[in-house]
């Protein structure tokens, strides 16, 4: 008989070996200022901090871009948002409202054709 024992399960702990290892695969890009660089959400990322002898100022814009089969279905990894959720706008199930995620091309709009 086996005997009984716990299992504590961190969500996305296993990333965490990922990030440490020295021998992990690194792309890295240079940026300079006016650039823009577009990644993965689950891209693991890091960048070097400010100093003092920088100017100028670093700024994140992050988007979210949704199919519209999406539907709302926070489980133990999401993101809570305390204000969101008591405001009754996300509703488990239903698509996000288009006052929070404008529709930006609609399906009936039908694809991009090449060459057009």
């Amino acid at each position: 008989n086996p005997e009984a024992f716990e299992v504590e399960h961190i969500p996305w702990s296993h990333l965490e070996r990922r990030v440490t290892r020295t021998d992990a695969p690194k792309d890295i890009w240079p940026c300079r200022a006016g650039d823009v660089l577009l990644i993965h959400p689950k891209t693991i990322h890091a960048s070097l901090p400010r100093t003092a002898q920088d100017r100028g100022r670093r700024i994140a814009l992050t988007t979210r871009w949704l199919g519209d089969d999406v539907r709302w279905a926070p489980n133990s990894l999401s993101i809570r948002i305390p204000s969101l959720e008591a405001s009754g706008m996300m509703r488990f199930g239903e698509p996000p409202p288009a006052e929070l995620f404008p529709v930006i091309w609609p399906r009936s709009a039908g694809t991009a054709r090449s060459g057009a």
